[in-house]
């Protein structure tokens, strides 16, 4: 029987292959036998490395796929608490506003509605639950005033992002958090949490049926961390509670702020469509105390050149007359402004890049605007043709008087205002120089120029994007003014003097002195603001945050209460004719 070729490892020919010398492969490793020990293991080695390369080549081994993306930082906060901040020898000012008693009131107030403001916002979604849970959550904003905190979120794009609160406390108030978060969730939720339990630390989680669907609660060591997150598995909680247990904290201690946090509003999710389109840098704040006052410091990193550009500053200096209380200029929003007066119907010939503003002590109303403009006439005389119908039609059936322009076309009038008059018309502090000036209050007729040193932090910077001062004690008691006629006219419920807020401003307003911000350029795609202050808030932030958290649907909403309704009078009955 004839016997069956064998198929060859060199191909189709049945030609065994051979080496270089021109001897058989097969007859050359038959020979492997009688060669020495090293030779023999050399041999081997070859004959797996090539079994191996050429197992690997045909089982298609590739380089092993790169681990999926780490979830990145979208917000973070550090603060060192209250109780570390009354400790502190700086930032005195700042101590004895909160000590007032108008401060512990309006903080009071405020913890008041934060407790109920959860339920507020959430209550949609548990239909069959009507308790607000305020009386548990109130001692847990409270202590967040007091104690060291420390706040993360992570994530990645189009991905519900996960984050995890540390705060630091003392046993039985650490408890205390646990069993009424456990508490309110459930009564909430109607869903019992689960007990956990892992290295160093212990809690309960609970999951849910809305995003973020789970939810956890432990203490680790001294110090409590909620977590919320999408999945099963709260990571950045386990990696906050990995850090406790090896370093016994979350974070670095903190030695030179009482603040620090950072956003990264580009990458945060389901923004306000008003806040996504202010188009906001990645911002890392910081606030620290300097001596009597705080410094407040902003780092702005663009994710694009910012394409920011210096020119040569103009301000109207003989325009500009003592009593000065406040002083602010910008430049460099001339490409952002363009869009808005092409949407308005506006044609200025040039667009402005610069403003700055002023305002007296005399009066509150005695607040001014320049805008400098090569060819202020003929803008103004376009102004005077587009900004009167463009306001007299968009505020028919309001109380806001009306916008005249003079017969040379020269000026506008704002008439039928109680307490103020407004104008806006051209001005010239040399042949060359002009500026539409506007204001709420003829200027002062005295012209005593303010120091020059005023114009000194302005003029000459070539970095400078905005600068701002201001004498707090003259602009809050301004502004609050302001504010009450503003809401007047718009129709609004004011500020009530018997307010916790508007008592509150009465008594802060003689003690807050100045208040200086800076913003300049720092790099192609960066910026910094500065800011040096008693309490960190210009007069008008002041004024707005009070009517903030003075509103009905704080934090979530911006409405002051309506007025009560006036009390009737009554007249007592006549003596009746039958008693003696």
């Amino acid at each position: 029987m004839a016997r069956l070729p064998r198929a060859s490892a060199g191909g189709s020919d049945g030609v065994a292959p051979t080496n270089r010398n021109g001897d058989s492969v097969c007859q050359t490793s038959g020979t492997l036998a009688h060669q020495s020990p090293i030779m023999r293991i050399c041999w081997t080695c070859f004959w797996m490395g090539s079994l191996v390369a050429l197992l690997s080549g045909g089982l298609g081994c590739r380089k092993p796929p790169p681990p999926p993306p780490a979830p990145a930082l979208l917000a973070s906060w550090h603060f060192v608490g209250g109780e570390a901040v009354n400790a502190s020898t700086n930032g005195g000012t700042l101590k004895s506003l909160l000590a007032l008693p108008e401060s512990q009131a309006l903080r009071e107030q405020t913890l008041d509605k934060l407790a109920l403001a959860p339920f507020a916002h959430l209550k949609s979604r548990w239909a069959y639950s009507t308790n607000d849970c305020g009386e548990l959550l109130r001692p847990l904003f409270a202590d967040l005033l007091s104690a060291e905190s420390y706040f993360e979120m992570r994530g990645l794009s189009n991905q519900p992002p996960e984050w995890t609160l540390a705060v630091r406390l003392p046993a039985a108030a650490a408890e205390r958090w646990l069993t009424n978060l456990e508490t309110t969730v459930q009564t909430w939720t109607q869903i019992s949490p689960t007990n956990i339990t892992g290295p160093g630390y212990s809690g309960w989680r609970l999951k849910k049926h809305h995003s973020p669907d789970l939810l956890g609660v432990v203490l680790a060591q001294d110090w409590v961390l909620v977590g919320a997150g999408t999945g099963e598995a709260l990571d950045l909680q386990a990696e906050f509670a990995r850090r406790i247990h090896d370093t016994g904290r979350p974070v670095a201690v903190e030695t030179n702020h009482w603040l620090t946090a950072m956003v990264d509003w580009p990458r945060l999710p389901a923004l306000p469509f008003w806040l996504a389109a202010l188009r906001l840098p990645q911002t890392t704040l910081t606030v620290a105390a300097r001596d009597e006052n705080l410094q407040t410091r902003m780092e702005l990193q663009f994710s694009q050149p910012h394409h920011w550009q210096s020119e040569t500053w103009q301000l109207p200096t003989n325009t500009i007359r003592e009593p000065v209380v406040s002083f602010a200029a910008l430049q460099g929003f001339g490409p952002r402004l363009q869009p808005y007066l092409q949407a308005l119907g506006l044609e200025l010939g040039l667009t402005p890049n610069q403003l700055c503003t002023w305002a007296l002590a005399e009066i509150p109303f005695q607040t001014f605007l320049a805008i400098p403009h090569a060819d202020a006439t003929n803008a103004m005389e376009r102004l005077a043709q587009q900004l009167p119908p463009l306001f007299n039609t968009n505020t028919q059936g309001l109380a806001l008087g009306t916008w005249r322009a003079t017969t040379n076309g020269q000026a506008i009038i704002w008439e039928g205002m109680p307490f103020f008059g407004g104008f806006l018309r051209p001005a010239y502090e040399e042949a060359e120089q002009g500026f539409l000036l506007g204001g709420l209050f003829p200027n002062t007729p005295r012209k005593v120029p303010p120091p020059p040193e005023l114009f000194a932090q302005v003029l000459g910077h070539t970095n400078l994007v905005y600068y701002d001062w201001e004498i707090g004690a003259e602009r809050l008691i301004a502004w609050r003014n302001m504010a009450q006629l503003a809401l007047l006219l718009a129709d609004k419920p004011q500020l009530r003097p018997d307010s916790a807020g508007a008592k509150w401003i009465e008594a802060v307003a003689p003690r807050i002195g100045n208040i200086g911000t800076t913003l300049t350029v720092t790099g192609p795609d960066r910026m910094t603001w500065v800011r040096q202050s008693p309490y960190g808030f210009t007069s008008v932030e002041t004024i707005l945050l009070v009517n903030w958290l003075e509103s009905v649907t704080f934090p979530w909403g911006y409405e002051l209460p309506a007025p009560p309704p006036p009390k009737r009078k009554t007249t007592a009955p006549p003596p009746s004719a039958t008693k003696p």
